[in-house]
């Protein structure tokens, strides 16, 4: 969490802000009459300024999704630093239950690469490779065996199949709890409906959205003496919005929002593109 503001991975923001849209429910099942190719380019920016871009492709065939991303720095960030990074999952669909089977990511940076890779068994992580090992610190939460058990990788859920019972932009599409593990932290989001809204990014999306608040709860594999960390998890100003993909009765992240030491940091999606094949 603590890298978000200007000089951190952007895959690894964007595959936190993909976890606000995690399912950990059971529902009517229905996947195999989905068939849906997602594309989608979003940017980070910060007090106006784009500090990267993150290139979005989604597929879901069936009770089988792989969704992958590709970010980096950009233009006079990309300058100051150069970073970066990727992240691949891939799974099945248990109805609506987005349910990963291996998870990729990593960054480089000047200074520091990183590395993760997780596969599941179930909801538990069952292998779990990290480069480098966070190191000991004795203000860091340790990670315990029962934290990597009935989670969900954040990246693996930045689409969000609904149930048909279930409206595309009601308040039943905010209102949950996830537990999130990406590799080194473990952390809970809480959503709840705030409202609707209507967006144009020009070659993105127009039209309504479902605006939910979001509150980042740490649980493990965080410094707990981390003054990011701890606005995070006591800021209400954590926002975000979904799009709908009637063609799979889904919700897909359009923008999120949240508070850094230098101000309001958003990614938006600038171009969204849903098709069929």
């Amino acid at each position: 969490m603590r890298g978000l503001p200007a000089t951190s991975s952007l895959i690894r923001a964007c595959a936190l802000f993909a976890g606000f849209f995690a399912l950990p429910g059971n529902q009517l099942a229905y996947a195999e009459d989905r068939n849906v190719l997602i594309e989608a380019r979003y940017e980070a920016r910060l007090l106006n300024m784009t500090l990267g871009v993150v290139f979005f492709a989604g597929k879901i065939e069936g009770n089988e999704f792989a969704f992958s991303a590709k970010a980096g720095t950009h233009g006079l960030t990309r300058v100051l630093i150069d970073i970066d990074g990727e992240a691949v999952s891939i799974g099945t669909l248990e109805g609506t239950t987005l349910r990963p089977e291996t998870h990729r990511y990593a960054y480089t940076a000047p200074k520091k690469n990183y590395s993760a890779y997780m596969a599941f068994d179930g909801t538990d992580i069952a292998k779990l490779e990290v480069d480098p090992i966070p190191k000991k610190k004795k203000a860091r939460i340790p990670v315990l065996d029962k934290h990597r058990k009935g989670v969900i990788d954040a990246f693996s859920a930045i689409v969000y199949p609904l149930s048909r019972e279930v409206e595309l932009l009601s308040p039943a599409a905010c209102d949950r709890e996830i537990p999130i593990f990406d590799g080194r932290e473990r952390y809970d989001v809480k959503l709840e409906y705030k409202g609707l809204d209507r967006v144009d990014t020009g070659n993105g999306y127009r039209g309504p959205v479902l605006v939910c608040r979001a509150r980042y709860i740490p649980i493990a594999g965080h410094r707990n003496d981390d003054e990011w960390t701890a606005q995070l998890s006591t800021t209400k100003e954590i926002e975000v919005r979904a799009a709908p993909v009637p063609e799979a009765h889904a919700l897909i992240l359009q923008e999120i929002r949240a508070p850094t030491p230098l101000g309001i940091a958003a990614v938006t999606a600038k171009t969204l593109k849903v098709s069929q094949p």
